[in-house]
């Protein structure tokens, strides 16, 4: 039980009225003595609208809102309402308001957090991504904290340069960026964005209609030039590694495309060190091969490469995408024929081959 408050209901109609009012109330009892004491259990009234009655007859008692925020933490104890509000609501008392419950007032903002309400912020975002919170709560009736919550917390936005971007791609958003930085790319895209696969069909479906006839027949007639330039220049690649016996009898060996297609790099490698040695450069050079990502074992450029035991392939952030091989070769070191097992990044080449020659890094 709340033993709230004793008050003479006989010195003034004021206080008469107070005692009149309070005893409307659930659990008010009157005593013999001509006074009221209100009792209420913690199930008829809130804690902390019981505090508030206390507060009202307090004020019209002309007490300080000091003295009734020291009278309520002595009763209440942790329970008490903060000093903040025991002096709001003194302020509003004083002014005029007698009610103690909270008013509702018309248009209140919902506070839900629905998938309605995700659904509606997401598509203003979209929109216009330099839309301001502020102006989705008033598009929207949501309060700005709810806002907020649905933009950082479920749709994981945050604001870069005063535009609203993913703070962490999910697999769908990073595969339809994962070639947009590519120039040639980028350029033919032209400022285009695509939200949906079905987008995506209609531009192809329009650009398409838009070629003349023989926009097809002239893409086939490059392939032959095109395998000319790739492996059929100098030697026949293809023929030579056909009679291969060990490619014949082994179905899961690489294709023979591939087989002549590297027997062609390693031929123009050769022909690089060759002229170095014509050239009297040789003994004082620092050959690289490398390659600058995992191989397409699968999806994009699918090839015969094999990036095991890693996970991933090129363009994927994978170790199997982002880690490569890379051989060295030069008459200045002091222990060749070896496999090294130590790893580093490619921004390493550059300081080391500076210090291979003698500059300065610095």
């Amino acid at each position: 039980m709340y033993h709230l408050w004793e008050h003479w209901a006989s010195r003034s109609s004021r206080e008469r009225r107070v005692a009149r009012d309070l005893n409307r109330l659930p659990g008010a009892k009157n005593d013999s003595r001509s006074h009221v004491v209100i009792a209420m259990s913690e199930k008829d009234v809130p804690v902390s609208v019981a505090q508030r009655i206390i507060i009202r007859i307090l004020v019209k008692d002309n007490v300080k809102s000091a003295e009734i925020y020291q009278k309520l933490l002595e009763h209440f104890g942790d329970e008490c309402l903060s000093k903040t509000q025991v002096y709001k609501w003194c302020s509003a008392l004083r002014k005029g308001r007698e009610v103690v419950a909270n008013l509702p007032y018309a248009r209140r903002p919902k506070t839900s957090v629905t998938d309605e309400n995700v659904s509606a912020v997401e598509k203003l975002i979209l929109e216009d991504r330099r839309s301001t919170v502020r102006d989705m709560a008033e598009e929207l009736g949501i309060s700005v904290g709810i806002i907020e919550q649905i933009i950082h917390k479920r749709l994981g936005y945050r604001k870069i340069s005063a535009r609203w971007v993913p703070r962490l791609l999910n697999f769908d958003q990073k595969f339809t960026r994962w070639e947009y930085l590519f120039g040639p790319l980028k350029e033919a895209l032209g400022g285009l964005r695509f939200e949906s696969n079905a987008e995506v069909k209609y531009f192809v479906r329009e650009w398409l209609r838009d070629k003349p006839r023989d926009f097809y027949e002239q893409g086939i007639r490059k392939l032959p030039e095109r395998w000319q330039k790739c492996v059929e220049c100098d030697e026949d690649y293809l023929e030579k590694l056909s009679s291969d016996p060990v490619q014949k009898s082994d179905p899961e060996r690489p294709s023979l495309l591939t087989v002549a297609m590297l027997s062609k790099l390693d031929d123009s490698v050769g022909n690089v060190v060759k002229a170095l040695g014509k050239t009297n450069m040789l003994e004082n050079s620092i050959i690289v091969f490398t390659t600058d990502n995992g191989g397409p074992a699968a999806g994009f450029n699918l090839n015969a490469a094999s990036n095991y035991p890693l996970r991933g392939v090129k363009n994927t952030l994978w170790e199997g995408g982002i880690r490569g091989a890379a051989c060295l070769w030069s008459p200045l070191l002091k222990k060749n024929k070896r496999v090294s097992q130590q790893r580093m990044h490619i921004s390493d080449w550059l300081p080391t081959l500076l210090e291979a020659i003698g500059d300065d890094i610095r």
